[in-house]
């Protein structure tokens, strides 16, 4: 298995690395994606209908419309980490997801 952790920076300033594991047999690898969700598809009321992962590391990983991913359209503009396999088609990068976490990041006080 290779494990290979990826730096990012979120939008409050911290350091997060993002893991990405690849396993030595037939398993599928896996990767670990934090960021936001953001809408990226819309039906013809303007209703979303679909989203994206918007990472840390400026990248966007369109969510796939499998039962996990359906899921997320629930927690548009919320921070996210998510799990599950990136495959790139025509250029764009997607994510079948296996489970995700909304993450919870403390406010900053003023001083």
């Amino acid at each position: 298995m290779i494990v290979a952790y990826p730096r990012s920076i979120s939008p409050e300033g911290e350091v997060h690395q993002i893991e990405v594991v690849m396993h030595a047999n037939d398993e599928d690898p896996l990767a670990t994606i934090a960021g936001v969700i953001i809408p990226a598809d819309w039906d013809g009321q303007g209703n979303v209908t679909g989203v994206s992962i918007s990472a840390f590391d400026e990248q966007e990983y369109l969510v796939q419309k499998q039962i996990k991913g359906a899921e997320l359209l629930q927690h548009l503009c919320k921070n996210a980490e998510v799990v599950g396999w990136v495959e790139v088609e025509k250029g764009k990068k997607k994510v079948t997801v296996k489970h995700y976490r909304i993450r919870q990041y403390p406010q900053k006080q003023d001083r």
